[in-house]
C-alpha cells in the first residue's frame, strides 16, 4: 500500500512541485519516499508502505531499463500465479506492462492504482482496480497534467481551485461526492475498472473487464479470495464485529497467524461485545477489545483533512477510532462489500416493500405507524420514527433515485437561495433509469456497488486507514465473488425474513450456532448524540465562518441548531453541516487542524 503522484508539464519549473505533492501523502507510505524526473516533461513521486517483499528492491519509481517506469499503490494477490520466479508484485506488474501492454491489467487480482510510462509509445497510462478500492485523482489543463492518490496532493499545483457547486449539492443530498466528480472543478477520479491514457495533450478513458475463472461453489470462492488477502510479509489483523461478514473471514483465517480486533462502543444500544464473546466461544479464537476513545473536535479536523472532501457517514468516526487504536498494525482485513453483493442493507427491504402490489398496503401502514410513533421517544442507533419519516418523504421518487436518497442526511435543502437557483446536482443527471433491470433488487445492488460502495464505503476505509499508515484489505471485493453474487436471482439472496441468504447458509454449514448466522445487520456507527451535543462541538458550530455561509443559509442553519435536542433527524442533518463547516475551515480558510 502506498501513495503515488506525478506531473507532466511543458513548463519544467512546475515539475519541482512533485516534492511537495509527494510529501503531502507521506502518511500513505512512511517506509520509503522517493521522487524522480523521468524525462524533461515528466516526474513521478512515491511513498511506500512495505507489505510484500520488504527489501529495497521494490522501492519505486520502479524500472529495469531506465526507460519505462512504474509507480504503484496496492497489492497484486495473484502475482505468484502470473510469474512464480518473482518475489515482488511490483516487478510482476512492471514486466507484464512492458511485455503485454495495458491489457495485462485484465489478469490482475487485487487492489491497485498505478501510473506507467511507456517509453516506446511516449504514453502515460493510469489504471485503477475493478472496484476502485485504491484511489486515483487527476487534474488536466491543456498541456499540464497531474495525478495523485489523494486530492490534497493535487492542490499543490494551483493556488486555488474553484468549488464544484453541483458536487456540493450532491454532498448535501446523499452525504458524499458522486464519481467521477470531486468537490473541486477540474479535479476528477479515474473510475473503478478503467484505465486512462495521456499522450501529452489529450486524455482518453477506457473500461477493462477482468479475466475470471468460472467457479460455481461459494465455499471455494470464499476460501480462495480470503486466502489471496492473506498474502503478506508482515502480520495481519481482522476487524471483528461479530456480524456475518467478519465471522466468515474469521473462520477462514483461524489457521493463519491473524490477530482479531474489536472496537467496543460502551453506550447503550451501541455495544456488540456479546456477539464477539459468542463468536470467540464458537470458533475458539480470542479478540483484542479496544474501548471507544474520546472523540474531540481536533480528531474531527484530522478526519476531514484526510478525507479531502466532505463526507457525513457517521462511520467515519468509528473507522478513525479503530485505525487509531491499530496504528501499530500494518495490514487489516474488513468485511466491506458483502452487503452490496448479497443485499444486506435495510434499503433493499424498503425498496422491495415499495415495489409491486405490496406498496398499496405498505404506504398506508407507514402513515399509521408514523402517527403512533409520535407518542413515543424511541432511542437507538437508527430510531424507527426516523426511518419511517424518511421512507414517507421519499415515496414519490423513482426506485433508483429513492434508493440513493434513502441515506440522505438532510430533510430539506440548506443551500442559500442564490446557489439553489443556479445549481443542479450531478445526481439529477445520472442515467439511473437505464440501470433498472428486470430484477429491481439486483439493479439496486449494482447501483450501490457503482456509487455508495465506491464513493462512501471504500473512500473512508482507504483514507482513514492510510492516515495511520495501515493497509485495509476487503476480501469480499473480488471480481470472481462479485460475478457469482450478481448472477444469483435476488430471491436467492433476499426475502422478507432474511437477507444475505447464501452467506447465512454458509455460516450455518460451518457453525452450529443460530445466534451468529441468524443475526440482523448492525451498522458500525458511534453515538452521534453524545458527540454533537457536547459543549466543545456546540461552541464550534456557533462560531462564525464566512466561507461556510457562502454556501449555507445562515437562518436555516441556526434553526437546525435549535432543533438538535428535539428531533433525531436533525442530528444527522447537523452532522452533515458540521462536516462541511470543518471542511471549509481547513481547505478554504486554511485553518489547519493541527493548530486547534
Amino acid at each position: 500500500m502506498c501513495g503515488i503522484a506525478g506531473i507532466y508539464s511543458l513548463d519544467q519549473n512546475s515539475l519541482d512541485n512533485i516534492h511537495d505533492m509527494t510529501k503531502r501523502i507521506s502518511h500513505r507510505g512512511p517506509d520509503n519516499i522517493q521522487t524522480l524526473k523521468i524525462n524533461e516533461n515528466l516526474c513521478f513521486g512515491h511513498t511506500r508502505l512495505s507489505i510484500i517483499d520488504l527489501s529495497s528492491d521494490s522501492n519505486q519509481p520502479f524500472t529495469k531499463n531506465d526507460e519505462d517506469y512504474l509507480i504503484f499503490n496496492g497489492e497484486i494477490y495473484n502475482y505468484k500465479e502470473l510469474d512464480s520466479s518473482k518475489n515482488s508484485d511490483t516487478e510482476v506488474l512492471y514486466d507484464g506492462l512492458v511485455n503485454e501492454g495495458i491489457s495485462f491489467t485484465e489478469k490482475l487480482v487485487g487492489m491497485f492504482s498505478f501510473a506507467f510510462w511507456d517509453s516506446k509509445s511516449k504514453l502515460l497510462f493510469l489504471a485503477r482496480d475493478h472496484f476502485g478500492i485504491k484511489p486515483l485523482f487527476y487534474h488536466h489543463s491543456n498541456s499540464f497534467f497531474s495525478f495523485a492518490s489523494e486530492i490534497k496532493s493535487l492542490l499543490v499545483n494551483q493556488e486555488k481551485f474553484s468549488i464544484n457547486t453541483s458536487s456540493l449539492m450532491d454532498y448535501l443530498q446523499v452525504g458524499y461526492i458522486l464519481k467521477p466528480f470531486t468537490i473541486y472543478d477540474n479535479i476528477f477520479q479515474v473510475e473503478a475498472g478503467s484505465y486512462s491514457i495521456f499522450d501529452g495533450i489529450s486524455l482518453s478513458h477506457f473500461r477493462y473487464t477482468p479475466r475470471l475463472d468460472k467457479e460455481t461453489s461459494l465455499e471455494r470462492i470464499l476460501e480462495k479470495t480470503i486466502g489471496y488477502n492473506l498474502t503478506s510479509d508482515v502480520p495481519i489483523s481482522l476487524l471483528l464485529s461479530g456480524g456475518i461478514d467478519s465471522s466468515i473471514i474469521a473462520i477462514n483465517t483461524k489457521s493463519s497467524k491473524v490477530s482479531y480486533e474489536h472496537l467496543n462502543f460502551t453506550a447503550k444500544h451501541y455495544s456488540e461485545l456479546e456477539k464477539i464473546e459468542t463468536l470467540e466461544q464458537t470458533i475458539k479464537i480470542k479478540a483484542n477489545i479496544h474501548k471507544d476513545l474520546d472523540f474531540t473536535l481536533k480528531d474531527l479536523f484530522k478526519v476531514v483533512y484526510h478525507l479531502d472532501q466532505p463526507m457525513s457517514d457517521p462511520a467515519i468516526i468509528s473507522n478513525y477510532l479503530i485505525y487509531k487504536n491499530l496504528r501499530h498494525n500494518k495490514v487489516v482485513l474488513g468485511g466491506d462489500g458483502a452487503d452490496e453483493l448479497f443485499l444486506g442493507y435495510s434499503t433493499y427491504l424498503a425498496s422491495y416493500l415499495f415495489s409491486g402490489k405490496i406498496s398499496k398496503l405498505f404506504i398506508p401502514l407507514l402513515v399509521f405507524i408514523n402517527f403512533l410513533l409520535s407518542f413515543f421517544n424511541l432511542q437507538g442507533r437508527y430510531p424507527l420514527k426516523m426511518k419511517v419519516e424518511r421512507l414517507l418523504r421519499l415515496r414519490k421518487h423513482p426506485p433508483e433515485k429513492r434508493h440513493i436518497l434513502w441515506r440522505s442526511p438532510l430533510t430539506e435543502t440548506y443551500l442559500n437561495n442564490d446557489l439553489q437557483r443556479s445549481t443542479n446536482s450531478n445526481l439529477e443527471d445520472l442515467d439511473l433509469e437505464s440501470k433498472h433491470q428486470a430484477n429491481l433488487l439486483n439493479s439496486l445492488s449494482r447501483l450501490d456497488i457503482e456509487y455508495y460502495l465506491n464513493d462512501d464505503i471504500l473512500t473512508k476505509v482507504d483514507r482513514l486507514s492510510m492516515a495511520f499508515g495501515i493497509e485495509a484489505r476487503v476480501p469480499f471485493l473480488a471480481p470472481e465473488l462479485a460475478e457469482y453474487a450478481l448472477n444469483l436471482r435476488s430471491e436467492d439472496k433476499f426475502n422478507l425474513m432474511r437477507n444475505k441468504i447464501p452467506l447465512r447458509n454458509y455460516l450455518k454449514q460451518k457453525l452450529n450456532n443460530h445466534k451468529i448466522f441468524a443475526q440482523k445487520k448492525v451498522g458500525f456507527v458511534p453515538n452521534l448524540e453524545s458527540i454533537l451535543l457536547s459543549s466543545e462541538f456546540l461552541c464550534y458550530l456557533k462560531e462564525e465562518n464566512i466561507a461556510f455561509f457562502n454556501f449555507i443559509d445562515k437562518n436555516k442553519f441556526y434553526q437546525l441548531l435549535e432543533l438538535r435536542k428535539h428531533n433525531y433527524n436533525s442530528l444527522y442533518s447537523l452532522f452533515n453541516l458540521l462536516i462541511l463547516k470543518v471542511w471549509t475551515d481547513i481547505f478554504l480558510n486554511n485553518n489547519e487542524y493541527k493548530q486547534r
